[in-house]
């Protein structure tokens, strides 16, 4: 299959886990809207991620939700924030990004299937 280019050999093994977002907060240095999450990923720790997610979201309606992030990349910074997880969402037709979440709460840190 290939993704962008690139087949998923080449992007190596993928680790998706699931993290319940526990912090949300406006990055005011990113030049296109974004919010900096702090996410709890149980045994892996809390990690940071900057997503921009602002047409969708307010910060506060964020704290508690559950969602799927890829834990093994490496950290980038983004405008002044230390990413270390990638949050995922997908777009939809308007632009906006909606985040990928579970139906049913699970345990933090639980790999996707």
């Amino acid at each position: 299959m290939a993704i962008g280019g690139a087949t998923l050999a080449d992007l190596g093994p993928v680790e998706v886990r699931i993290g319940t977002i526990i912090e949300a907060r406006p990055n005011p240095r990113a030049r296109k809207p974004a919010l900096v999450l702090r996410i709890d990923l149980g045994p892996l720790g809390i990690r940071t991620s900057s997503a921009q997610i602002t047409d969708l979201y307010e910060p506060e309606q964020l704290i508690g939700k559950q969602v799927a992030c890829v834990c093994n990349l490496e950290p980038v910074r983004i405008a002044g924030v230390r990413s270390e997880v990638l949050t995922l969402g997908a777009y939809r037709e308007d632009g906006a990004v909606t985040l990928v979440t579970v139906d049913h709460p699970c345990p933090d840190g639980t790999v996707l299937a």
